[in-house]
């Protein structure tokens, strides 16, 4: 389909007449007037685009979330170790005040 718009400051296209699409993300192809493209940009603008890379299902969700948590386990294994345990009140109220000593008197 060719329906005529018009390319804003922010890089959005802006239809001449509204669209429902099918979909949030349509693959569109462009063509600008020469004379609208700065000198220089004519290579960049000519160059391959960068291949679609498609929704490969949940396959791809389970080994992401398999590395996902390959990444976290350390940080788990020492969140849930016995040596982290939570500090009493006095302990807490100690480091706070050591903090503001540090912070305003230097």
């Amino acid at each position: 389909m060719k329906i005529e718009a018009t390319l804003d400051d922010k890089g959005h296209l802006q239809f001449a007449r509204p669209l429902k699409l099918r979909h949030t993300r349509v693959r569109v192809l462009v063509t600008l007037p020469d004379d609208e493209i700065e000198e220089g940009e004519e290579e960049a603008a000519t160059s391959e685009p960068e291949p679609h890379i498609p929704y490969n299902g949940p396959e791809a969700a389970s080994d992401f979330i398999d590395e996902l948590q390959s990444i976290q386990a350390p940080i788990r294994d020492v969140l849930q170790s016995a040596e982290n345990t939570s500090l009493s009140k006095d302990e807490m109220r100690e480091l706070r005040d050591q903090a503001w000593e540090e912070k305003h008197r230097g």
